[in-house]
């Protein structure tokens, strides 16, 4: 029997750590038409995320009204596009840090004054996208700077030309996928994720559905970045269930709800969300 645990989502510093990971990896535009600056409003574009008065990203944008950099204390990235406005490089530098098993580690990393950049912080990872003659995202190569690992994702389309499926290769072996599901508007609203396992057996692991206001996404401005999700959604968020399909530690809830609720300014774009983050536009 699943239980169920509902988050009444706080600033907590492992829930933030984690969304720069998710945010990084993440997100693909459900169209193959790249030329967004007419479809952008004055006052529109996300320009700063702030958690109880502290900023806590930044986002600067191309003449093109295309996101060009994203900064943070713990993470900088920077995306590079072609004549189409398609994405073709990104990279990614990262403060290790926060990642690490040690609190102490950790508690260095928060408690750095300086924002990371590529002059006071290694790159941590680039990626390189291709697409079809259609202008569909068909592959993104992933390159380890530290390491010289190389990993592929390919994608695959739906008959709306939504993506449906991005397939991991690593080591040219196909290790797992994403399926992804659409409501009427083209918001995400359920993924799957399967591993595959040594025996060739397909096995489930998560499930995340969602659910959402009618009122306008500020990271849509981003839908450039490509990966379905945040970034592609036309609506924001408003109910996120997350199911673990295997045995977990008596301690883990296997299905996670967290809910969010907003406030919006007059062109309907969240200015506030309950779990203290506020949205600045430009």
């Amino acid at each position: 029997m699943h239980l169920t645990l509902k988050l009444k989502s706080k600033p907590k510093m492992t829930s933030i750590k984690y969304h720069f990971i998710f945010v990084v990896l993440a997100l693909l535009s459900s169209c193959s038409h790249n030329d967004f600056s007419d479809e952008i409003a004055n006052g529109t574009l996300l320009s700063e995320v702030r958690v109880g008065n502290e900023v806590y990203y930044r986002y600067t944008y191309t003449e093109a009204d295309l996101i060009l950099e994203e900064k943070s204390k713990f993470h900088y990235s920077k995306y590079q596009y072609n004549s189409n406005n398609q994405l073709i490089i990104s990279e990614h530098y990262w403060d290790e840090r926060i990642a690490s098993s040690s609190s102490n580690v950790i508690q260095q990393a928060i408690e750095r004054k300086d924002w990371v950049t590529p002059e006071n912080t290694e790159k941590d990872s680039h990626n390189n996208f291709q697409y079809n003659s259609d202008g569909k995202l068909i592959k993104r190569i992933t390159h380890r700077e530290n390491t010289g690992d190389e990993s592929v994702d390919q994608f695959s389309y739906n008959s709306q030309n939504q993506i449906a499926k991005r397939i991991w290769y690593r080591g040219n072996k196909e290790s797992g996928y994403d399926l992804y599901f659409y409501d009427k508007k083209g918001n995400l609203n359920k993924q799957q994720r399967y591993y595959i396992l040594e025996n060739g057996e397909h096995q489930l692991q998560t499930t995340t559905e969602y659910e959402f206001d009618n009122k306008n996404n500020p990271y849509f401005s981003f839908r450039s970045l490509l990966i379905p999700g945040q970034n592609t959604n036309v609506n924001n968020i408003v109910k996120e269930t997350y199911t673990l399909h295997f045995e977990v530690d008596k301690f883990i809830q296997p299905v996670q709800i967290t809910e969010y609720s907003y406030e919006y300014n007059s062109m309907d774009y969240p200015v506030k969300r309950s779990d203290g983050w506020e949205f600045i536009y430009n």
